[in-house]
């Protein structure tokens, strides 16, 4: 899909047609790269996330499902005009989805990469949600108060990394895993 930009619904009226020599190479590539345990995420750039398409690359984690339990929980208590400070952004998924779903709500994204930074402006604009962006190491640079405050911090144990798919403890950011360098 990828590749041809033929969706899934649309290969099964096409799947008896041939594919250029072009996208068949390009394709082959990638299963090569895939091979190598990078993360189809990184390999596609994006990953979808409460229904929106997310920027990502290897300086960020890829969001996952089970990051949108966050979302609709906090989306429970959100009311217009609040305050809110996603810490750890990353991607900026999180804060980016609050403020798509919940609407008249200010929102605010910490990070301490300006790398993972760099990815959820791209995803601010992409969706075009006015998120103010803060590089921080946690609450260092952050000034005010908020009204919520999530997060989806570093919290896997050193000592369990090893444990980890090789997508992920070889090519997720690792401070972003454990939360130190």
């Amino acid at each position: 899909e990828f590749v041809t930009g033929v969706s899934r619904a649309m290969y099964f009226m096409k799947m008896m047609d041939t594919i250029p020599c072009e996208q068949e190479e390009k394709y082959r590539e990638y299963i090569e790269v895939r091979k190598k345990h990078i993360p189809l995420q990184h390999i596609t750039g994006v990953q979808e996330f409460m229904g929106y398409e997310f920027n990502v690359n290897e300086h960020v984690l890829v969001p996952r499902q089970d990051t949108e339990v966050l979302v609709e929980e906090a989306l429970k208590v959100i009311k217009p005009d609040m305050e809110v400070l996603d810490m750890c952004t990353g991607s900026g998924c999180i804060i980016i989805s609050l403020m798509k779903f919940a609407k008249q709500i200010s929102g605010t994204a910490v990070d301490i990469s300006e790398e993972a930074l760099k990815v959820a402006k791209s995803n601010a604009d992409k969706l075009d949600t006015p998120v103010e962006f803060i590089r921080s190491d946690l609450f260092e640079e952050v000034k005010g108060q908020y009204d919520l405050i999530v997060s989806n911090p570093p919290y896997i144990r050193t000592a369990v990394i090893e444990e980890l798919k090789e997508e992920v403890k070889f090519h997720d950011p690792f401070f972003a895993l454990v939360g130190k360098g």
